[in-house]
């Protein structure tokens, strides 16, 4: 009774998975080990494992195997992985299919048969797929519009020197952001996002009486895969950009700030996957401020940033929080005063669809 149970709970867990088979992705899969159970033929060449790649229904591979077992016994044919599948038999032939969940670029797996007398026999073989990462990173171009927004605790320190008076303020800001990327393909994708100081608190202000400024940006891109690795993909990006100032009046009377700046971005991107299947990601931004006097020499921007899943990957609820850190830097002239930002910003960002 209890192998009768234990049966039905495997089958059951087997029934959960989808079927969906992708051609692109059945790439460098194989298996290490040999046939050791009597009456078990592997369906493949020269008797080794034919692995067929599918997606589960969390965007991770799973190998689907075929083979023939002939037994006197009828027996249950068990195969233990992350979960435990019972071989699902075609006809009376002995004939069997099974799907194994993968769970890293090489899974072990253990054969087990058991005859209806209790006997046991196993073996232990190891499914190697070189595009384990690879698979699950192009899974997540098949969404074609992505949504996410988070928030971010903002340090800025801001200076512009004039010709009559100097401004330097310092701050900490609480900013909401707001992003959308559309997938075209596996390889070109397309996206916008916006921030805005919700609230500033400043920590220095000078002269004295200076009213605290919000800031607020708009940026779009199209990116491209130029590099595939084993764990990870680079990207190049360019688009245009628009930031400014909303600056209330200040007590002192004094007027700072720019309304308005833009020009084109480019950016070097890479997202990566851990062994644990987090998320990870960096990036390097160069930026040219048109709105600037002197030319590009003089007015830029550079950031650099990183991102790490802080949600477990195998976690039962879909929700994925990511924890930001960026740092930047923008110096450029308007109407002959020279304006310095610098920033450090940490956040939490979460796909909202």
């Amino acid at each position: 009774m209890a192998l009768g149970v234990f049966g039905f709970w495997a089958l059951a867990r087997a029934e959960e998975i989808p079927k969906v088979y992708d051609s692109d992705l059945g790439t460098a899969v194989y298996s290490e080990g040999q046939t050791t159970i009597p009456g078990l033929t592997w369906q493949g060449e020269g008797g080794k494992p034919d692995f067929t790649i599918e997606t589960l229904k969390n965007g991770k591979p799973a190998a689907r195997v075929s083979g023939k077992f002939e037994s006197k016994n009828a027996g249950t044919l068990f195969f233990a992985s992350s979960i435990i599948q019972r071989a699902q038999y075609k006809g009376d032939d002995g004939e069997f299919t099974v799907l194994i969940p993968l769970n890293n670029r090489k899974t072990p797996v253990k054969v087990q048969y058991i005859d209806d007398y209790g006997n046991k026999k196993s073996q232990d073989i190891e499914i190697v797929y070189e595009n384990y990462f690879q698979h699950q990173l192009t899974q997540q171009t098949k969404k074609r519009w992505n949504w996410d927004g988070g928030a971010s605790i903002s340090y800025l320190d801001y200076s512009q020197t004039a010709a009559t008076t100097d401004v330097k303020i310092t701050q900490i800001g609480l900013t909401p952001k707001l992003g959308v990327t559309y997938n075209l393909s596996s390889k070109l994708d397309v996206g916008a996002s916006a921030f805005g100081t919700l609230i500033g608190f400043p920590t220095k202000v000078a002269p004295d009486g200076t009213s605290t400024p919000r800031f607020y940006g708009v940026n779009m891109r199209i990116g491209y895969k130029i590099y595939g690795l084993r764990t990870g993909n680079i990207y190049l990006m360019t688009g245009p950009y628009f930031w400014g100032m909303m600056v209330p009046p200040s007590e002192n009377g004094l007027t700072y700030g720019v309304v308005k700046l833009s020009g084109p971005q480019l950016f070097l991107v890479g997202r990566f996957l851990t062994g644990e299947g987090r998320t990870a990601v960096g990036y390097l931004k160069f930026a040219s401020i048109l709105d600037g006097d002197g030319g590009m020499s003089n007015n830029r921007e550079m950031a650099i940033g990183v991102a790490y899943q802080i949600t477990p990957a195998n976690q039962k609820h879909k929700r994925r929080f990511m924890m930001n850190l960026d740092v930047a830097s923008a110096s450029f002239v308007v109407s002959g005063e020279q304006i310095q930002l610098k920033s450090v910003s940490l956040g939490i960002s979460t796909p909202l669809f």
